[in-house]
């Protein structure tokens, strides 16, 4: 009898060895989704930075578990560094549109810039963001040029 028990002992222990890693990956999704869905729901641009800096400390605190393959660790940096340069911009791009919707074309293209040095200086490998890149540049030298001819 005591050795069934020892056997159920060794199988459930290797069981959950064998579940471990996808536990911990489950608990690292779970927390960072938390996060990202709280950033998404607040409206202000500091609350939704604050939520995915949150998210961002969690993944980081995943390099030290290891039961999380580091390949999806970086994966989810990545993901979430791109959701907080498309946060930003996306600010950058509403003040350049108030801007030129009231025919101030230096500053909407001065808020456009911003978002291109956020985006230059961002976590981001620029390769990455190449079109969104050269489609701002472009935005920008149009209201430039629109600047310039109104005087």
């Amino acid at each position: 009898h005591f050795d069934d028990i020892q056997e159920l002992k060794e199988w459930h222990a290797a069981l959950v060895d064998f579940h471990r890693p996808a536990l911990h990956r489950e608990k690292l999704e779970d927390a960072v989704e938390k996060h990202i869905i709280r950033a998404r729901a607040v409206t202000t641009l500091k609350a939704k930075i604050s939520n995915t800096e949150k998210a961002l400390i969690e993944v980081e605190s995943a390099y030290s578990d290891p039961y999380i393959d580091k390949k999806a660790v970086d994966h989810y940096k990545q993901a979430i560094n791109q959701f907080l340069t498309d946060v930003q911009v996306n600010d950058y791009a509403e003040k350049a549109r108030k801007h030129e919707f009231k025919g101030h074309y230096d500053k909407a293209a001065d808020a456009y810039l911003d978002a291109l040095f956020h985006i230059k200086n961002d976590a981001v490998p620029d390769e990455l963001q190449a079109e969104q890149i050269l489609e701002i540049e472009r935005m920008a030298n149009d209201l430039r040029k629109r600047a310039n001819e109104k005087g």
